[in-house]
């Protein structure tokens, strides 16, 4: 599950001697540096900066007013000369801009699809996805059909035989032979199948048509 929450960021660290308020003598002082980033998985966007100042020897964390001279000025030197990268978050924004674009293609995909299945052509063959469940996770399957025929308001498919993983797809869509039909058919009511078109919102993973092929 991705965390949600707030998380600070270490963006600078230094180091600096003076004397120690707690121990009374000369010590070295760690400065460290932090940007607020609220996440869901990844950082997405800034929140309150803060600093922490600790005496390395007694542990001591000191709040602002309570440093020596030499230590605050060092500290606001710091928080003025050393500002978060923006590359932080780079890495969320191209997911999400990813995310839209995936999203838009879809889209268009779909319509597309939507166009083919009202006006269905004997040898368009459809990319079926089904989910399997696992003891952990959940493993999608990729199957064919086929059209070999159709009325008003059904298709008829005949079925590849296969059920293969994502990555023997491509293999699965260029192979064409009588080997990659079974004799038995399938039909499917138009609406049935555009309701079951791959989308975000789809819940019944038994059945996606994430892609139609005509040639």
């Amino acid at each position: 599950m991705a965390k949600i929450g707030v998380i600070d960021i270490n963006y600078f660290s230094t180091k600096a001697a003076d004397v120690c308020p707690n121990c009374r003598c000369m010590r070295e002082f760690e400065i460290k540096l932090y940007q607020g980033a609220f996440l869901i998985g990844l950082p997405l966007f800034p929140t309150d900066k803060k600093q922490i100042v600790t005496c390395t020897s007694c542990k001591t964390v000191f709040a602002t007013a309570q440093l020596p001279k030499f230590i605050q000025d060092k500290l606001q030197k710091s928080l003025q000369a050393k500002k978060p990268s923006p590359w932080y978050y780079s890495f969320s924004y191209l997911t999400v801009i990813l995310m839209v674009f995936v999203a838009i293609k879809k889209n268009k995909d779909n319509n597309e699809y939507s166009k083919y299945i009202n006006n269905p052509k004997v040898n368009d063959v459809y990319v079926i996805e089904k989910e399997e469940l696992g003891i952990l996770s959940s493993k999608p399957k990729y199957t064919l059909l086929k059209v070999i025929d159709y009325t008003n308001s059904e298709i008829i498919f005949t079925s590849c035989p296969f059920e293969v993983p994502q990555k023997l797809l491509d293999n699965l869509k260029t192979k064409d032979d009588d080997l990659l039909w079974k004799l038995d058919t399938v039909i499917k009511e138009k609406v049935f199948i555009q309701e079951h078109l791959g989308t975000f919102s789809n819940t019944d993973k038994s059945f996606v048509v994430t892609e139609i092929i005509r040639k």
